[in-house]
């Protein structure tokens, strides 16, 4: 201990008397240890953190499942069924995501909530901070009285922390609601990413309607408490059994349909998303773990230019007794502290949250709790560790080489020797250069394709479309007010100057949302479990103007395609030619199930991108809102010019025809489509930036080595002087060397960016992942620099004075 404490002394002393190479050392390492650590607390706060629940661990997720398909959220009557197995749970809470439109003042603010249970705070044992959490009786059954819980955040936000909000009235989707408690401000929801607002007793919004009896309607997603000594594995073989018995009770609903029980601890979002969101999390570990890497060959370096400076105290401590080991851990100490203190600054970097910045284009934004918890802390410190160990562990095998002789005399260079011509510190820049190179071609590789996805055809109009969403529903209209409502803000928005069309739509293409239906061609004998699936859309006239998307055949809808006409539909040509081949689609007539009314399809629109950019003609269906209204709905406008300004006049006209109408979301079609581009956009910025800084690095170790490399041959270069050797001969020699680094560093880094782009593919647009401009442009680039850092300690070596040189010892 008491060595310990003597070499830790002795390290700080050695550390404040070179404070340049100290603050260096430090705030490069604070740069790789806080990017790691930046990242892992996202994928922390999104996949690894406990919910703040009481035991979790007691916890488990009850899906819906039929066959083999993705697991799903259950239907109401499902979880009161769930709900009597009170053999296997102590208590099972139900939960849905929720818009609320609530008055404010003068004006409706759309809030994102929870529609629950009402044992949903009781089964996840959270408490309320003020008043009370819903008791027995508030969610027996619909017409129940209106309560609400409030979270922390909007009772501060909204309320200014008002002592006497318990008891107040606030009226939500139109109708008056008792604020009967304010949540714990550590508990914000289940929806991981999304902080709710607010918690209201599912049954009693009258919103959720028929689909508290609709066992064919799969929405609420259910939590379980298992009893003391019941396993998962023994729950899922009990409610195996409940799932047969449901669907021999309910076979039109429930045949072939079972119930699937996971640990809570085991998924964060959703099986299916979280096998989609990990893969991205270690592709992000990965590239912060090669910006490290870079940090940490640049540190070696750095040592190993500060052992070569103490070679003879080295030497000396050596030739007096002192053991390697002993002289190994003293420099090792040196990298440690270092390192510790490089992960402490890089706290401070991952704290500030500037990747959270980078916010997704949706309608609510990301809310993570990226505070320091146990498990980041304990993160930083092992990268901390381990990074010193990297670093320093090299520099002090190689200084305490036991050579005394050459070291005494001040001949033996930092790589072990003048004539090796390939030792440790080529190697370090050969793995900066290296690994410099991956990323910035993974960056390359992003900026090329966002490049590429701006000349791709969508099919449709995307400069000159305003959008706002709209939701009658949030603010309990009923559907007869609410298509009213919107049919009025249409024809006032087509009166605008500057609008050229207007229409309504239930999803824009290019969405994070994604609506399919079964379809059933007439004359085409389909068995309902293999009938194909088409993503659909429902339009209002005028979409196909708003748009700019041509109709290939037929006829737009007409106002007068109303609920009482004959139910009409317009399909894409590429519906046309998959579910009509070789046939004119126009006055053909499908259904939407297998006992369904017909519709007619009145005509072929030309295909558009639907999902993605790089996708292939997808079969779209179109039917009318007046048909078949939604919930929520976009209302769409073309305009003469730049659609920005349009937004605020929108949002005005729409609150003139009724002030109580929910805005959800406004933006432009180039702000929608920042969705689709948003992984792209972030891959090139982080591994841009992270890129940049590898080859920033990789240039002054670079030329520190050269340089040294060039001192170390002084007198070499001093002889071939006098000898003759022109000035343009000694350049080429010192850049020679340099160049054969990167040379070498390129070839690897070459190989290993071809490896590393093949999982890049489904997030390029329009280039592969080989792409010759972006390997050829990147490599040329990192010759270039790599040219400019040998250039500087060349030209200092061909100026040098051949007797000057000569003299030097």
């Amino acid at each position: 201990m008491d060595t310990l404490l003597a070499d830790l002394r002795y390290t700080v002393r050695r550390l404040l008397q070179r404070p340049g190479f100290t603050i260096v050392a430090i705030l490069t390492m604070a740069l790789g240890i806080g990017a790691n650590s930046a990242i892992f607390s996202i994928v922390n706060a999104i996949l690894l953190r406990p919910l703040p629940v009481e035991s979790p661990g007691e916890l488990v997720e009850i899906y819906s499942r039929e066959g083999d398909e993705e697991p799903v959220p259950n239907a109401y009557p499902d979880f009161l069924d769930i709900q009597e197995r009170d053999d296997l749970f102590t208590g099972v809470a139900g939960y849905t995501l929720d818009f609320l439109s609530m008055d404010v003042g003068d004006r409706t603010e759309v809030v994102l909530g929870e529609a629950v249970s009402g044992n949903y705070f009781e089964v996840l044992g959270i408490p309320a901070a003020r008043g009370r959490t819903f008791i027995a009786g508030e969610d027996d059954a619909p017409g129940a009285a209106l309560v609400v819980v409030l979270s922390d955040r909007i009772w501060r936000r909204r309320f200014a922390a008002d002592p006497n909000i318990i008891g107040k009235t606030l009226r939500l989707k139109g109708q008056r609601f008792e604020v009967v408690g304010v949540a714990s401000p550590e508990f914000k929801g289940l929806m991981v990413g999304f902080a709710s607002q607010m918690w209201t007793p599912v049954t009693t919004q009258p919103s959720f309607g028929e689909d508290l009896e609709d066992r064919g309607s799969r929405w609420l997603m259910v939590k379980g408490r298992l009893r003391p000594g019941v396993t998962p594995e023994q729950a899922q073989s009990r409610m195996d059994v409940l799932g047969r018995q449901l669907a021999a009770t309910y076979p039109e609903t429930s045949e072939d349909r079972s119930f699937t029980i996971i640990p809570t601890n085991d998924v964060r979002l959703h099986p299916m998303v979280d096998r989609a969101l990990f893969p991205v999390a270690a592709l992000l570990m990965v590239v912060v773990g090669l910006l490290l890497l870079i940090v940490c060959t640049n540190l070696a370096n750095l040592l190993l230019a500060r052992a070569l400076a103490r070679r003879r105290e080295i030497a000396i401590r050596l030739a007096i007794g002192a053991g390697r080991g002993r002289l190994i851990r003293l420099l090792l100490t040196e990298s440690l502290v270092l390192a510790l203190l490089g992960g402490v600054f890089g706290l401070l970097i991952a704290i500030s949250n500037l990747l959270v910045s980078f916010q997704p284009p949706i309608m609510f934004q990301l809310t993570l709790d990226l505070g320091i918890d146990g498990s980041v802390l304990a993160f930083t410190f092992f990268v901390s560790v381990l990074a010193g160990v990297f670093f320093g562990l090299a520099p002090a095998l190689q200084a305490t080489k036991p050579q005394l002789v050459p070291a005494l005399k001040d001949e033996l260079d930092a790589i072990g020797g003048r004539r090796r011509r390939f030792g440790l510190r080529d190697s370090l820049v050969v793995a900066q250069v290296a690994t410099s190179l991956v990323l910035l071609i993974g960056a390359g590789l992003f900026v090329r394709s966002l490049i590429s996805a701006q000349d791709i055809d969508l099919g449709f109009e995307r400069e000159r479309v305003a959008i706002i969403m709209l939701s009658p529903t949030v603010a309990g209209y009923e559907e007869s007010r609410g298509t009213a409502l919107l049919s009025s803000v249409v024809e006032r928005a087509r009166t605008l100057p500057g609008v050229e069309a207007a229409a309504l739509a239930s999803r824009m293409p290019l969405g994070v949302s994604v609506n399919t239906n079964e379809i059933f061609v007439e004359g085409v004998a389909t068995p309902e479990d293999e009938a194909p699936n088409i993503d659909a859309v429902t339009v209002s006239s005028g979409y196909f103007d708003v748009m700019g998307i041509p109709l290939l055949q037929g006829r737009d809808f007409q106002e007068q395609d109303d609920e009482s006409a004959p139910l009409v539909a317009i399909v894409s040509d590429a519906a046309a030619r998959r579910f009509w081949p070789g046939e004119n689609a126009v006055g053909k007539r499908f259904r939407l199930s297998p006992e369904g009314e017909l519709r007619e399809i009145i005509g072929i629109a030309l295909d558009t991108k639907v999902r993605t950019l790089g996708e292939q003609p997808r079969p779209y269906l179109y039917m009318h809102y007046l048909q078949r209204n939604r919930g929520f709905m976009a209302l769409a406008v073309r305009t003469n010019g730049y659609p920005q300004p349009m937004l605020s006049t929108l949002r005005r006209e729409i609150l003139m025809v009724d002030d109580g109408m929910p805005i959800m979301e406004s933006k432009t079609m180039t702000e929608h489509l920042g969705i689709m581009l948003f992984a792209p956009r972030m891959g090139g910025i982080l591994l841009g930036v992270f890129g940049g800084l590898g080859i920033l690095l990789a240039t002054i170790g670079l030329y520190g080595v050269v340089s040294y490399a060039a001192a170390q041959r002084t007198r070499e270069v001093g002889i071939r002087v006098a000898l003759g050797a022109r000035p343009a001969d000694v350049m080429r020699l010192v850049v020679g060397r340099g160049l054969t680094m990167v040379g070498v560093g390129i070839a690897i880094g070459l190989a290993l960016a071809f490896a590393a782009a093949l999982p890049l593919g489904s997030l390029l647009y329009g280039i592969s992942v080989t792409d010759p401009v972006t390997f050829v442009g990147v490599t040329l680039l990192l010759v270039g620099v790599a040219f400019v850092a040998t250039m500087v300690p060349a030209l200092r070596a061909s100026k040098l004075d051949p007797m000057v040189a000569l003299r030097r010892e």
